[in-house]
């Protein structure tokens, strides 16, 4: 048996031509691809059709279409999600085990391994910048430099536009105690400003919290989910970054996209590592998504020490406001419960 279109007698070939009148009919809302033959065969039907077709398939209603891209990351976002949460409790329902604890062991063993490498590459990270950097000279002439200057400014600018906001929360709840906690965190954030590493001031923004009086352990909760979770100063880095690598190479990107590219960086910047240059790393990875040229990254490390350095110094600015936050709640929910306790035992202690 042949198909008698194109006479070809592959039986898979064959029993696609029964798709050929849906494809037809349903090619406006697939986006699909028509053959030289007309005839639909599974690798145009699939590789034309798979996004768009998960989702309109799955969501009812008016249809969505969503990027591919867009999909594959948000998809494989929850298969790494679900993947590390479901092996976390696998090994916390072993705990004890022998193998467990040696590979827990394991793991310990293997992360300041995986930092000493990434020390020994960005060793030659000057080299890459400085090649990247006069590549742009040479092709763009020093306009670039001035370029440079314009990105810093905004980007300061932002930071200082944040921090007004960040203290002005921080003052609808800690009032003028706001103050104090500022000059308590001041020498973490400028080890933070100068290092461009927020775990370099993690021990001591502890020891200035809690002489602050925050309670020790809403410290040791807060702060570390605050350096996993509440990274304000890395979304504004990643996003100054990003926009700076479109409009360098003239990738046009409109609101809906930025829009779009703000929230996947959200999204990724989660559990990023408190390090220099780990914001790059991020940008690096979403770059592609959004068809940025990875040599816009490479521009970004000419200078990613100094916008580092902003970034990291207002993540301990706003995870120490957070943390005040936190133990300032904490604080009045202890009294709210502890007041008719007290009102009842007042008229005991009175004799009543």
């Amino acid at each position: 048996m042949t198909c008698p279109k194109c006479h070809s007698d592959d039986v898979r070939h064959i029993q696609t031509m029964c798709l050929e009148e849906t494809y037809v009919s349903d090619s406006e809302d697939y986006g699909g691809v028509y053959s030289n033959h007309g005839c639909a065969t599974y690798a145009s039907y699939g590789e034309s059709s798979s996004a768009n077709a998960l989702v309109r398939h799955l969501t009812p209603g008016p249809k969505p279409s969503i990027d591919g891209a867009v999909l594959f990351a948000i998809v494989l976002a929850v298969i790494g999600v679900a993947t590390v949460l479901f092996f976390g409790l696998g090994l916390n329902a072993l705990k004890g085990h022998p193998a467990v604890d040696a590979f827990i062991r394991l793991v310990d063993g293997l992360v300041p391994v995986m930092l000493r490498l990434t020390g020994y590459v960005m060793c030659f990270a000057p080299l890459g910048v400085f090649g990247a950097l006069a590549s742009a000279v040479t092709l763009k002439g020093l306009d670039v430099l001035l370029t440079y200057g314009r990105l810093l400014s905004s980007f300061y600018i932002g930071l200082a536009v944040l921090w007004v906001v960040l203290v002005g929360v921080g003052y609808a709840f800690l009032g003028k105690r706001i103050g104090a906690l500022l000059q308590a965190v001041r020498e973490p954030a400028l080890i933070a400003f100068s290092t461009a590493s927020s775990e370099a001031a993690f021990p001591r923004l502890n020891e200035k919290l809690e002489a602050f009086g925050i309670d020790k352990k809403v410290v040791g909760f807060t702060l570390p989910l605050g350096y996993a979770f509440n990274l304000d100063g890395s979304m504004m880095y990643q996003s100054f970054a990003a926009l700076f690598i479109a409009q360098a190479f003239g990738v046009e990107m409109p609101l809906s996209q930025q829009v779009v590219m703000l929230l996947v960086l959200m999204v990724s910047s989660k559990g990023m590592a408190s390090v220099p240059r780990g914001s790059v790393v991020v940008v690096a990875a979403i770059a592609p998504m959004f068809h940025l040229p990875m040599e816009g990254v490479a521009l970004v490390l000419a200078i990613d020490q100094l916008l580092d350095m902003g970034r990291t110094a207002t993540n301990v600015i706003g995870n120490s406001i957070a943390t005040a936050v936190v133990a300032q709640l904490e604080q009045r929910r202890g009294v709210g419960e502890d007041a008719p306790a007290l009102a009842a035992a007042m008229p005991r202690a009175a004799g009543l």
